[in-house]
């Protein structure tokens, strides 16, 4: 008899213990359904939120941009790559830094140093990727080889723009005319377009 008690009484705490449950979750189903009703009739407010998360995505090359890169890579002809070129990162944006370290992974074969270099050179004033250049009044203004890793990175549809090393870094060093790095600053905030 007293086993036939304390299944009944298990089984009580169960049923009740699973009430329990189904009240909470349709309590919050309610609240997530209130708020998503709150901002479908608030759509501005929805797009904050939309550009909220956003900004707390951190960038990463996707399969479709590794492949990409590798195939726009693979077709530049050979002798054509650079000799070498260095990807920097500003040393306190644990963000670009993997960012950087992606990119380097996949340039390597185009010439990019295996390992990106932090510096206090990329302030936080540089935004997105920038190949940056000697300088565009230099004899040979941009670079070649630095327009062919702009056409790498357009194929994969990775926008950078091309900027005077001198005017993003603010400590010049001799180079030479055909010099070039790119430079990986902040992620750019989301627009909400």
């Amino acid at each position: 008899m007293e086993q036939k008690d304390e299944r009944i009484k298990s089984f009580k705490e169960r049923l009740e213990d699973s009430e329990n449950r189904l009240k909470e979750e349709r309590l919050r189903h309610n609240e997530e359904t209130r708020q998503l009703n709150d901002a479908a009739n608030e759509p501005e407010k929805l797009r904050q939120i939309v550009r909220a998360l956003q900004n707390q995505q951190v960038r990463s090359l996707s399969n479709k941009q590794r492949n990409s890169l590798r195939e726009a890579i693979q077709g530049i002809e050979k002798g054509t790559h650079p000799t070498s070129f260095r990807i920097y990162y500003n040393w306190l944006d644990v963000e670009a830094k993997q960012y950087a370290s992606q990119l380097a992974q996949v340039l390597v074969p185009f010439g990019a140093s295996n390992v990106p270099i932090g510096t206090r050179e990329i302030t936080d004033e540089v935004e997105g990727l920038v190949i940056r250049i000697k300088d565009h009044n230099a004899p040979i203004p941009v670079p070649p080889q630095a327009m062919k890793l702009w056409e790498v990175l357009s194929k994969a549809q990775i926008s950078c723009r091309f900027d005077n090393r001198f005017r993003v870094s603010p400590h010049p060093i001799p180079l030479d005319d055909n010099y070039f790095d790119l430079a990986v600053g902040r992620k750019p905030e989301a627009d909400g377009n």
